[in-house]
């Protein structure tokens, strides 16, 4: 008799621990929110800007390209089960850089959204769409030229590899985005305010902006 009891028991407390497992998946929201940061790399150079040290010697100089290079933002997932999810992106992605006589800065928001297979509890694949809203281009030499430069929007598609760390709430991503910028319009204004905006038919029309990054994606 006392056997039976404690067999009754046993079963009783696994029976309660899977009921309470059970709620609490059934309980829990298919959504997850987070922001991200990350840093990308690569397209068409649009300019260079060179650095001098205090005894006016060369000091390197950088390079803003169309694929560069802060991109910041927040996100939303959703779950629809253990292999399949869908993340949704607002971010702005920025380059920018100064020297004593000229700034340069290229600018743009972005909205994607990205279904991705669960590969494992730790790896994820995903295909989807990002679309570049407002790029421009902005360049000022001191006291002597300014330019600004728009592009059309501009739509492509994100190939993402997701990796999860689960003791800290967040995963990294691995992305690259095949993408090409149409130049829309560019106003020039040169030395003593003369200003002029240059025809469409004589600029290039593409600029490549493809761009391979890595993100830090924190969810709460």
């Amino acid at each position: 008799m006392k056997y039976t009891l404690s067999a009754l028991s046993l079963a009783a407390l696994f029976s309660f621990n899977a009921t309470a497992e059970q709620s609490e998946q059934a309980t829990q929201s298919p959504f997850k929110f987070s922001v991200f940061a990350g840093i990308t790399d690569g397209g068409d150079k649009l300019a260079s800007i060179s650095y001098e040290d205090d005894k006016g010697k060369d000091a390197g100089g950088e390079n803003i390209k169309a694929g560069d290079f802060l991109n910041i933002g927040a996100g939303v997932e959703y779950t629809f089960n253990k292999a399949w999810s869908v993340q949704s992106n607002v971010g702005y992605f920025f380059d920018t850089d100064s020297a004593d006589n000229a700034d340069i800065e290229i600018t743009r928001y972005v909205l994607e959204a990205v279904p991705y297979y669960h590969i494992n509890e730790k790896f994820k694949f995903g295909i989807g769409l990002t679309l570049h809203l407002n790029p421009e281009f902005e360049f000022d030499y001191t006291n002597i030229v300014t330019s600004k430069t728009e592009y059309d929007n501009a739509a492509a598609a994100v190939f993402s590899l997701g990796y999860k760390v689960e003791h800290m709430n967040s995963w990294f991503e691995l992305r690259y985005v095949p993408m090409d910028y149409t130049i829309k319009s560019r106003k020039v204004t040169q030395l003593l305010g003369q200003r002029m905006s240059l025809p469409v038919e004589i600029l290039d029309k593409d600029v490549d902006a493809s761009h391979i990054g890595i993100s830090w994606h924190y969810q709460f």
